[in-house]
């Protein structure tokens, strides 16, 4: 029942429903709730009083959204040069195709104008939208380059949508698919069985031979091999599989400076696998059947969490934190204002920071219990009190 599910966040005007486990998990999904079961429901869950959208607003961060923007980029130029019959960037049509597109600034700068209306409503960034848009556009040259290596190094091949499966292929059998041999942009894995869904940048088949490309605009990491490795046991059992083409043959993470070719999981790793990710899924149901579901609270882990301000037990394990040097987060009591935008606030280990905010700040009372992510922190010096300067990344929420 939904009232089973029902709480109420430790900050003011914050009610939601808890998530339940969902009836598929992508690869990230299954990470991130195995990393903090608390985290993911926080984010998944509805808050029907704060927004219209689905889950907890995210914090956006610029660099993670240049991220998003190169990947969409890929996705328009690939998917354009494949449907065009373009076996790679330096096919002869490929000119004229990056020339409808306007070429990959424009691209580019379409994908950028598509991110921030959809963080139009978006309630934790309607002051700061337009100075993110700027940012993402001083990026366009760096984001170019990016895009532009990616696709360099992409080899396509073309298809023939219309062209019949091979007659060795044998007669249709119910639930399975031949697809004819090309590449194939954004293509999507579904396993009903597993419970697990992804979709791969790009896929190519020729003859009996499975590339699996996925694009990464970040530095290697072994997630990527194991998301690769997972991508393979999707294919292998594909809701519609392809049966002259059971396995993926080639696994490839490509960064913009270099591929990577992952290992294929052959039919006894791919049974490892798979019992490892349906043994994955069983505890996490369990974990995500708890209301609240466990909070993990690491350093490192609660650094990149965008709901940590939710999450009461971050903030027990955070306080021994509060004097940390550089950008953190602070907890605690306004005792007496010192100006316009200066206050006095008493943390939770009873040290005073000097609290400095902006104009548009409006939350900061006296005797308010305060919850301040992302502060520019700046050491006591001499006779001085730690200094607290909020910025427009930071956040400023009034517990209840």
């Amino acid at each position: 029942m939904a009232s089973d599910r029902h709480f109420v966040a430790g900050i003011e005007r914050i009610e939601g429903i808890w998530a339940e486990a969902p009836g598929r998990f992508s690869y990230t999904s299954l990470t991130e709730a195995e990393d903090c079961p608390r985290r993911w429901s926080l984010r998944r869950s509805d808050y029907p009083g704060l927004w219209s959208g689905n889950g907890y607003p995210d914090r956006p961060n610029v660099a993670a959204l240049a991220g998003e923007v190169v990947h969409r980029s890929l996705e328009t130029i690939v998917g354009a040069l494949v449907a065009n019959g373009c076996t790679g960037p330096q096919d002869e049509y490929a000119v004229s195709v990056m020339r409808s597109l306007g070429g990959y600034s424009e691209v580019i700068r379409e994908a950028i104008d598509e991110r921030i209306q959809e963080l139009g409503d978006n309630p934790r960034c309607r002051d700061t939208a337009e100075q993110i848009a700027g940012d993402l556009l001083q990026r366009v040259a760096d984001m170019r380059r990016e895009t532009q290596a990616l696709v360099s190094r992409t080899p396509f091949l073309s298809r023939d949508p219309q062209r019949e499966p091979p007659a060795e292929a044998g007669p249709k059998v119910t639930g399975t698919r031949h697809l004819p041999d090309g590449s194939y942009a954004e293509f999507t894995l579904r396993s009903t069985s597993l419970r697990l869904i992804g979709r791969a940048d790009l896929v190519t088949l020729a003859g009996t031979d499975v590339h699996i490309v996925d694009y990464k605009t970040g530095e290697p990491s072994p997630q990527h091999a194991e998301q690769l490795r997972l991508y393979a046991l999707l294919w292998s059992r594909s809701d519609h599989p392809d049966p002259l083409r059971p396995y993926a043959t080639r696994l490839s993470a490509s960064y913009p400076g270099l591929d990577v070719d992952i290992a294929v999981p052959d039919e006894i790793e791919l049974e490892e696998i798979e019992r490892q990710t349906a043994a994955r899924i069983a505890r996490l149901e369990e974990h995500l059947a708890e209301y609240p579901p466990e909070a993990r609270p690491a350093t490192e882990r609660c650094r990149r969490c965008s709901v940590r301000h939710l999450c009461d037990p971050y903030w027990q394990f955070t306080e021994h934190q509060a004097n940390s040097v550089g950008r953190g987060d602070l907890r605690g009591i306004i005792t007496e204002s010192c100006g316009p935008r200066a206050w006095t606030l008493r943390l939770m280990n009873g040290d005073d920071v000097l609290l400095l905010g902006t104009d548009g700040t409006s939350a900061i009372r006296v005797g308010a219990h305060l919850r301040v992510l992302d502060a520019h922190i700046k050491p006591a010096s001499d006779n001085d009190q730690v200094v607290a300067s909020l910025a427009s990344a930071s956040e400023v929420y009034v517990e209840r």
